[in-house]
């Protein structure tokens, strides 16, 4: 009987290894199609990035299309500072003059970024003193 019960747990242990490897398997299968998945899915690098800035406008440069704008933190993008950005719309230096608050869609596309759809929030108005 002592030599019996060794085949019979080690046959039981590989109908229930069989299974538990087969979980496994399907498992780390299943996590990798979901990885490849959720990278794939990923915006890809040349899509555009749409950020809200507001900002107070500190310069126009019609010839180059460009503003130099003192603007507030971008969320998810960059902190306040003063930088120049390109304009997509040339019609837009039309309304706009130095001091005035804006409101505009800053669109990036890998390394380049350019400003839509600006909007004045307040106009600047000289001290009357």
């Amino acid at each position: 009987m002592t030599g019996f019960k060794p085949v019979v747990m080690r046959c039981a242990l590989r109908k229930f290894r069989r299974p538990v490897i087969m979980r496994i398997r399907r498992v780390t299968e299943l996590a990798a199609v979901a990885l490849v998945s959720v990278i794939a899915c990923r915006a890809e690098p040349g899509a555009a990035r749409h950020y809200a800035l507001t900002g107070t406008v500190l310069g126009i440069d019609r010839e180059k299309g460009q503003l130099v704008i003192q603007h507030d933190d971008i969320p998810g993008y960059m902190s306040a500072m003063i930088m120049t950005f390109q304009v997509a719309d040339p019609s837009a230096f039309d309304q706009l003059q130095g001091g005035d608050q804006i409101r505009a869609d800053l669109v990036v596309t890998g390394s380049t970024s350019m400003l839509e759809h600006i909007t004045i929030v307040r106009r600047w108005r000289p001290s009357t003193q």
